[in-house]
């Protein structure tokens, strides 16, 4: 799969292989663009969302949520602003956030792909793409899966978490769970 850069297109990385059917390019954002991301300061970051066709998620810290984008809110059958503010297993739907501590303390929490990598890119900064993550996630008393592949840059104190494509096929074959159960746990 090729990487490129939502914001610019620039080429960011090519995985090894060919590329699987239906996994041609995916996006994530280059260094230039992350810095230019924050220091943007005549547009709000909600602004800034709205412009991004991909689904993005804002991460501070303790993986908390706080900018998502309208792409973001329709992979995970949420309002944006119902997204922000919520802890990254909450947006998800992950099992381990309806366990007892709530997301974070759980005991597949340390096991993470997505946890552990957004927490490597707000220490060390260093962008990484096209990463797989599997969860286990609940809509009301239905668990299925969920999978999708990611990619995060550092912009200031905040991670940008950019989800690929595969992600809205995957979160719409589970849209079937009603509404007033969604994010219940």
């Amino acid at each position: 799969m090729n990487y490129v850069c939502a914001w610019c297109s620039k080429p960011l990385c090519v995985s090894a292989g060919k590329a699987a059917a239906g996994e041609g390019t995916s996006h994530g954002i280059c260094d230039e663009c992350a810095l230019t991301f924050v220091g943007i300061r005549r547009l709000q970051v909600a602004e800034i969302l709205k412009r991004v066709s991909a689904p993005v998620l804002v991460m501070a810290s303790g993986l908390r949520v706080v900018g998502a984008n309208p792409a973001a809110g329709v992979v995970f059958g949420k309002k944006p602003e119902a997204i922000e503010g919520q802890l990254q297993g909450e947006v998800l739907d992950c099992v381990g956030a309806c366990s007892p501590g709530g997301c974070g303390k759980s005991a597949i929490c340390p096991a993470c792909v997505l946890r552990q990598t957004v927490e490597a890119t707000s220490r060390d900064g260093v962008s990484r793409h096209g990463l797989l993550s599997r969860h286990r996630v609940r809509h009301g008393n239905l668990e299925s899966g969920l999978q999708f592949r990611f990619s995060t840059a550092k912009a200031g104190d905040t991670v940008v978490v950019n989800l690929d494509h595969p992600v809205a096929a995957q979160a719409a074959s589970m849209a079937p769970a009603p509404a007033e159960t969604r994010g219940s746990c």
